[in-house]
């Protein structure tokens, strides 16, 4: 992979000359099956939806998909379940109310791959108003806010980019087959909690037998709020080159 014509893009210098940490993120999916205990997505450059080569067969599926900011905040999550009717309601935990102060959010598919349709109502829906509050506690308000994509299909909706346009809110797509290298939930945070999620499930498993899927579900949240810490996501943007801009940083994860 080439990265450096990405590091000169004059879009991508200006977007990040003088950037606040507090207006720049990353969002990625990750996943898990009831079959193993990986939580890494792959997905096809041209496929509509986000899913992890070699488990299609593995149900039921569980997909996140965090919001990150370089100043190490989680703006919102959305946790997707696999279901046999994808009109099911999701399982939620107790207590929890939709509204921009939530961070963590729910949905179902058949797949419980995350769907154009659900990315597009999680943008516009969750993501949005949550960039808007963001901004307003950290006294951001009109400033422009900025997030990082790996690019395939299922996130190019111009649905919610015009929505998010309208918000002063834009998205950045990295270079194919480069994520691995420049996305920050990539270069720490997803290896963090596919870890912790592996310790806790095994605990689980030991204890108390194989979960329910709604155990499973309430895990990953528990999981990330106990092991994602605000400095291991800013370390990821730091060894990913992102923030701050480092192309020698990047270049030595891709050649280390």
């Amino acid at each position: 992979a080439n990265i450096k014509p990405f590091f000169e893009s004059p879009v991508l210098l200006n977007m990040m000359k003088d950037i606040h940490p507090d207006l720049l993120a990353n969002m990625d999916e990750a996943m898990s099956s009831n079959q193993d205990q990986h939580i890494k997505v792959i997905a096809a450059a041209m496929s509509a939806v986000a899913r992890r080569a070699g488990v299609e067969t593995q149900k039921p599926h569980i997909s996140v998909l965090p919001v990150v900011t370089a100043s190490g905040e989680l703006l919102a999550c959305l946790i997707v379940e696999g279901s046999a009717s994808g009109f099911r309601l999701p399982h939620v935990p107790a207590g929890y109310h939709h509204g921009p102060d939530q961070i963590f959010h729910y949905a179902s598919s058949v797949s419980g791959f995350i769907e154009k349709s659900i990315f597009e109502g999680f943008i516009i829906h969750v993501v949005i108003p949550a960039v808007n509050l963001h901004r307003q506690k950290k006294g951001l308000v009109g400033r422009p806010f900025f997030i990082l994509l790996d690019g395939h299909a299922a996130h190019h909706s111009k649905k919610a980019a015009e929505a998010m346009v309208k918000e002063q809110i834009y998205i950045c797509f990295f270079p194919p087959h480069t994520s691995h290298i420049l996305q920050p939930l990539d270069r720490g945070v997803f290896h963090v909690l596919k870890r912790s999620f592996a310790k806790e499930l095994f605990i689980m498993q030991t204890l108390a037998g194989v979960p329910t899927l709604a155990g499973r579900v309430e895990l990953i949240k528990t999981v990330w709020e106990k092991s994602v810490t605000p400095t291991i996501i800013q370390n990821s943007f730091k060894h990913a080159g992102i923030f701050p801009l480092d192309y020698k940083r990047a270049l030595m994860a891709m050649n280390g």
